[in-house]
């Protein structure tokens, strides 16, 4: 008895950590903004439109929110009404990546709410179980230790949301800094922004602190086309764009690798407190008939 009080308060202290100390973990995966990367595809629509035809208001416009594109576009603009630049090709690059981006968000989404629907499911097996044979068997259970499996299972729930989530941060945090950084530096590029301007605009101390071993060629590479840009003024776009689809491949890469890491923390989760959970029943019911 004493065991099954010590084991609820620490499974309940537990989850209250995980639950108060932060409230987003709840929908930190599931809550992506891909509406709003839909909605920025249809303004980025009306805007090419409108600067292909020249019957953009030079005022203030609301861009709809999404990840960096928001940025850049903004910036763009603010070229175009102050120096007049030609922001059409910029506009349509952006465009084409923030579509593909938006592909790549929707499969990591399904992939993270499939994982999360598998443990759903497995604890309801558990569920149907028990209440299958406490109507057709009358089983008699202390409803204390059925409290206690649901528990086991509410925390199992918490620990592989929380781990998933390190996971996932973790796998695509350097990443996706590449992936902004040098797409953001192609579209600068391609405005014909300043020079001292676009190296300013660029997180170059934190691409020289990361540390991801899959990047190392791509940090080499960018690095030392930013110095010679800065030497010279002179940029190779086509290298620029060669370098983008490699840190893209590295992205495919590491969504293939989350997937791995993914199954096997499923298969761990489900052995552990749902397997167990399953068991620890028949163990009460076998008991319950003696």
């Amino acid at each position: 008895m004493v065991f099954k009080f010590f084991l609820g308060t620490s499974i309940i202290f537990i989850l209250g950590r995980f639950v108060i100390k932060d409230p987003k973990n709840f929908s930190g995966l599931l809550t992506k903004k891909i509406g709003a990367g839909n909605c920025l595809i249809i303004f980025l629509n009306n805007l090419i439109s409108d600067v292909s035809v020249g019957t953009i208001k030079n005022g203030p416009t609301a861009v709809p929110f999404f990840k960096f594109y928001t940025g850049a576009i903004q910036t763009l603009m603010g070229l175009r009404v102050k120096f007049g630049a030609d922001v059409r090709d910029p506009l349509f690059k952006i465009r084409n990546v923030l579509q593909e981006d938006l592909h790549f968000e929707e499969e990591l989404k399904r992939e993270v709410q499939g994982s999360y629907f598998q443990m759903f499911i497995l604890a309801g097996f558990t569920w149907i179980f028990v209440i299958s044979s406490k109507k057709i068997g009358n089983i008699s259970v202390e409803i204390g230790d059925l409290k206690l499996i649901l528990l086991w299972q509410i925390l199992g729930l918490f620990l592989f949301h929380w781990i998933l989530k390190m996971k996932k941060e973790k796998t695509f945090e350097e990443v996706q800094l590449y992936f902004e950084t040098i797409f953001t530096y192609s579209v600068l590029l391609t405005a014909e922004l300043p020079i001292q301007k676009i190296i300013n605009s660029l997180p170059l101390n934190e691409i020289k602190e990361s540390k991801d071993k899959s990047l190392l060629g791509c940090k080499e590479i960018f690095l030392q086309h930013v110095r010679n840009f800065g030497l010279t003024g002179a940029s190779d776009l086509r290298s620029v764009d060669m370098l983008f689809s490699e840190v893209k491949f590295q992205q495919k890469e590491k969504f293939k690798s989350f997937v791995s890491s993914s199954l096997k923390l499923k298969l761990l989760f489900s052995v552990a407190f749902f397997f167990t959970s399953y068991l620890f029943y028949l163990f009460l019911m076998l008991n319950g008939l003696q």
